[in-house]
Order: C-alpha cells, then sequence, then structure tokens
C-alpha cells in the first residue's frame, strides 16, 4: 500500500509514453550516427530512420489533448505505422542483403492508401485498430526475416532480435 502526499508527483501515461519518445529518438540518433560513421551498414540507416520515426509518432501520441486531432490522432499513428514497414525493411536489408526501391514504394504506398482510407471511412477506433494490425504484421514479417536467416549467420544477438520482434508484434495485437 502507497502513502501518497498531497503534491508528490505521480507518473501518468502521457509521461511515460514522451519518455518513451525520448529514448527512440536517442536510438535512432545512436544509429544514424554509427551509420554517417559505417556508411556500408545500411541496415543502420534504415533502424535510424525507424527509430526516429517511431520517435516522432510516440511524441505526437503522447501529446494527445494538446495537439490538434489531426496531428495526435491521424499523422501520429500513421507515422507510427510507417516506421514499422521501415524496421521490416532494415530487417530485409540485413538479412537478405537487399531489397528493391520498387518494393519499398509499393508497400509504402499501399500501406498509406489503407490507412488514410481508414482513417476517412472508419470510426477512428477501428481505423486505430488496422493501423495497429498493419504495424503489428511488419514487426512479425521482421521477425520472420531474423528467424529465417539463423542458418546461413549465426549471429549472437538474433535469437534477442526474435524476441524483441516477436513481444512487439504481440503486444500491438494486444493493444
Amino acid at each position: 500500500r502507497y502513502n501518497i502526499q498531497p503534491g508528490s508527483m505521480l507518473l501518468d501515461v502521457s509521461t511515460l509514453t514522451f519518455a518513451g519518445s525520448l529514448v527512440a529518438f536517442a536510438c535512432g540518433m545512436f544509429l544514424l550516427g554509427h551509420w554517417l560513421y559505417e556508411r556500408p551498414a545500411w541496415p543502420l540507416l534504415w533502424w535510424g530512420a525507424a527509430s526516429l520515426g517511431m520517435s516522432l509518432g510516440i511524441g505526437l501520441v503522447a501529446f494527445d489533448g494538446n495537439l490538434p486531432d489531426v496531428m495526435s490522432k491521424t499523422i501520429g499513428p500513421l507515422v507510427l505505422t510507417l516506421s514499422a514497414v521501415v524496421f521490416w525493411i532494415a530487417s530485409r536489408i540485413f538479412n537478405r542483403e537487399s531489397i528493391a526501391p520498387s518494393s519499398i514504394a509499393l508497400v509504402a504506398g499501399a500501406v498509406l492508401a489503407i490507412d488514410l482510407t481508414a482513417g476517412a471511412f472508419a470510426k477512428p477506433q477501428l481505423a486505430g485498430g488496422i493501423g495497429i494490425v498493419i504495424a503489428a504484421g511488419f514487426y512479425a514479417l521482421a521477425t520472420l526475416d531474423f528467424w529465417i536467416a539463423r542458418k546461413k549467420e549465426t549471429l549472437r544477438a538474433r535469437p534477442a532480435m526474435v524476441a524483441l520482434l516477436s513481444l512487439q508484434a504481440i503486444s500491438l495485437l494486444l493493444a
């Protein structure tokens, strides 16, 4: 049992979410900085961009009520969904060493079209749910890429990536 004194500070969901945004920002900057040092390591660029996108999306969602609805309820979730696509692109490049630019454009365009159409015609809860399912699907695809490539290269961190990406996909579906 906790005895909360008047004037004591409690962390609410928005504060914790904003802290998550800052962590994603720091990770993105670290990855991009390392990519600048190690230019041939293209997955670092994509993972850095995805982390920065995640930071932006989380930040916009965290400030719901303090920002215009279009920012916190439309752009924020859309950026989070596209960040999941970029995480998948990074995993494809890392595990398979390439991905066709036309595939990137096609997938990103399809995700944008589905998300924007759902946002325009569906109830906000349904549109948000569609975006979450799409993002979970791309985290699952990234997990699959790491799982399939396990026989090609024995990377010590591969099981951790499979576990983390699986947890990300599962947690989104549970949301």
